[in-house]
């Protein structure tokens, strides 16, 4: 995974859930996990609180850029 995450929230106006959601990915974490771990990991600890919440990974360019995460309160609808 990429060392470096920029979080897009939804509902962008709940400026709690973002905390919420920022604040859960400076959670320790074993080194061994993969990112689908980590994103698992997250989401699962998002959910105490946010029953719907689900994030979607959108993957790093391969040039070293940051991964993008839309992290979703009520969750994704397509």
């Amino acid at each position: 995974m990429s060392p470096q995450v920029r979080l897009v929230c939804y509902p962008r106006t709940d400026g709690v859930f973002s905390a919420a959601a920022a604040l859960h990915l400076r959670i320790e974490l074993p080194a061994h996990y993969s990112a689908e771990e980590v994103v698992g990991e997250i989401q699962l600890r998002l959910r105490d609180r946010y029953p719907l919440a689900s994030i979607q990974v959108e993957t790093a360019l391969p040039s070293g850029g940051a991964s993008t995460w839309h992290v979703y309160r009520d969750g994704f609808v397509s």
